[in-house]
């Protein structure tokens, strides 16, 4: 939600040289930007606003840049040929979010095997409830995260695991959150809802 309390859908937008913004969207135009923008593709993007007044509440902090891109009905957004292969990861060690080093305002990347895979919860039966599936990660030097994967990302990820049962399992995550609760670090990916 934004400040005035209209929902909102939030990006990363990245440009050639790895620099991250936040951008947002409201709700009015989710469906049209949710096609328009899909994950992971170059885009030119033309008649948008800019705005200083990054987001004040750390839960939706999502870029560390001073700026962010206010997406409106009149923004254009067109395909363009790629201008980088690079997926600017910026991973962090698991020993620094463990120590409590990380900000914890921001998402992070990591990348590690997953040493353990907890059960996934059922089908959800209503809009309060969410599908989840807890998990930890490994890294080289043997550290753990406990990490937990929401929603579609849950069951597609619990597949993934199934299908490579016999083989460990390398993952990427990519934009997670980092929250502590009595003393321990755990990760989750906070993914967004978006109502059909």
């Amino acid at each position: 939600m934004d400040s005035e309390g209209n929902s909102t859908m939030d990006f990363i937008f990245v440009d050639e040289e790895g620099t991250k913004m936040h951008a947002t969207v409201i709700k009015t135009n989710y469906h049209h930007f949710r096609i328009a923008l899909p994950e992971g593709e170059w885009r030119e993007i033309t008649r948008f606003q800019i705005s200083n007044d990054n987001w004040n509440n750390p839960q939706f902090m999502v870029a560390d840049h001073t700026y962010m891109i206010i997406l409106r009905h009149e923004t254009v957004v067109l395909p363009i040929q790629p201008l980088s292969d690079n997926h600017f990861f910026q991973f962090s060690s698991f020993e620094r979010v463990i120590s409590g080093r990380h900000d914890v305002n921001y998402p992070v990347d990591f990348i590690g095997v997953i040493s353990y895979m907890g059960k996934l919860s059922p089908p959800v039966r209503n809009l309060e409830e969410r599908r989840s599936l807890p998990f930890h990660l490994r890294s080289l030097s043997n550290t753990e995260l406990y990490c937990i994967a929401y929603e579609d990302l849950a069951a597609q990820l619990y597949q993934a695991w199934k299908d490579n049962a016999s083989e460990p399992l390398i993952c990427v995550l990519s934009e997670w959150r980092v929250a502590r609760s009595n003393r321990e670090c755990f990760v989750i990916y906070r993914s967004h809802y978006f109502p059909s």
